[in-house]
Formats: C-alpha cells, structure tokens, sequence
C-alpha cells in the first residue's frame, strides 16, 4: 500500500513535492481503476475530428491571402496638395469609373471630373484605339459674286 501510495504522488506529505500534488487538477489512476467503453472512444474520436477540422480551419485562415485596396490621406497637413493616381481597372468599364474626394473638414466633392483621365484599354492592357471612320470630302464649288439669293419672299421685280 505504502509503495502504491508513494509512486503515485500520495507519500512525502511533509515535502515541498508532496503539498504541490495536492492542486493537481488530473490525478493518475491505477490501471485496475480504468475503464475503456465505447462511448468514451466515440467522444474521443470525434473531438479528435473536430481539433483536425478547427485546426486545419485556422491554417487555412492564416496562410490565406486577403487583398484589401485603400488608399489613406495625411489628414495632418492643412494647405491643399495634388494627387497623382495611376489606377487600371481591367473589367470595369470608364462609365462606371468616378472620383469622390473629402477633405479634413468634411468638404466633399462628389464625381470630380477635372483633370482627370480615362483611357479605355483593350484586351492586352494597352490604350484602345478607335478604328478612322471614313471622312467624308466636302466639295466647295466657286460661287459667282454678283448672284443674287433668295429674299425670303422680299424679291422685287428688279432683283
């Protein structure tokens, strides 16, 4: 009994070691004690499965790539300052395409349309150039100088 006692962390109860024992949470059993059934391996496994699926969740989560497009102003600076942007949108056409702008103060200005442009790019990425129409030849015929037009209805017999 005193051997049982002592190897599963009873004895010593004057010692540093044997007044720590006393707070543990998960005390050893002895293998006679133990008892396996079938519902105990059911939570086991299944709690296994469900750490596998959150863990393997989580890797996912973090290796996962986010990519979030904002672009931040120094709201620090009081005097006006230019913007230069260069964005290309693939598949959004320029019609859709608008600039709103507020500053510090909580000025906005909605669809600002100056200095601003859009090029519309083709498949390859390059600026889209539209095909020449046929320009049409106007033909100025020479008009005699000493004709005389239609009045309106104010014609007189001599002209």
């Amino acid at each position: 009994s005193s051997g049982i006692n002592a190897e599963y962390g009873g004895g010593g109860g004057g010692s540093m070691f044997g007044t720590l024992r006393k707070f543990d949470a998960y005390p050893k059993t002895i293998d006679d004690f133990r008892i396996k059934t079938c519902g105990g391996a059911t939570i086991t496994i299944v709690s296994g499965i469900i750490m596998i699926i959150l863990f393997l969740a989580e890797l996912n989560f973090y290796l996962g790539v986010s990519i979030r497009e904002t672009l931040l102003m120094d709201t620090t600076r009081s005097e006006l300052m230019d913007i230069y942007i260069d964005v290309t949108f693939h598949k959004i056409p320029c019609e859709y395409l608008s600039v709103d702008a507020m500053d510090v103060s909580g000025g906005q200005q909605v669809d600002v349309d100056q200095n601003i442009q859009k090029i519309r790019l083709g498949l390859d990425g390059e600026p889209y150039v539209e095909p020449e129409t046929a320009a049409v030849a106007v033909v100025a015929e020479e008009l005699d100088p000493n004709r005389c037009e239609s009045c309106y209805g104010a014609e007189t017999d001599n002209r």
